[in-house]
């Protein structure tokens, strides 16, 4: 299989991207369990990415009161 190469900045040290983090690794971890398909770092941090460019973010919220 192709995987991507991992880039000198470490993509999980860059604070912008923690909320598309939460939600590629969900995706990842989903997609591992039921495809049963090998994923890297490299994978999680393109699909960070990407997630991020398209402003794919984990929209949940507990309750009005916090926002």
């Amino acid at each position: 299989s192709h995987h991507l190469t991992v880039e000198e900045e470490f993509l999980f040290n860059s604070i912008r991207y923690m909320e598309t983090y939460i939600v590629a690794n969900g995706l990842i971890e989903e997609l591992k369990a039921k495809l049963n398909l090998p994923f890297y770092d490299a994978d999680k941090e393109y699909l960070c990415r990407q997630l991020f460019a398209h402003r794919v973010t984990n929209n949940l919220k507990t309750s009005n009161e916090e926002y």
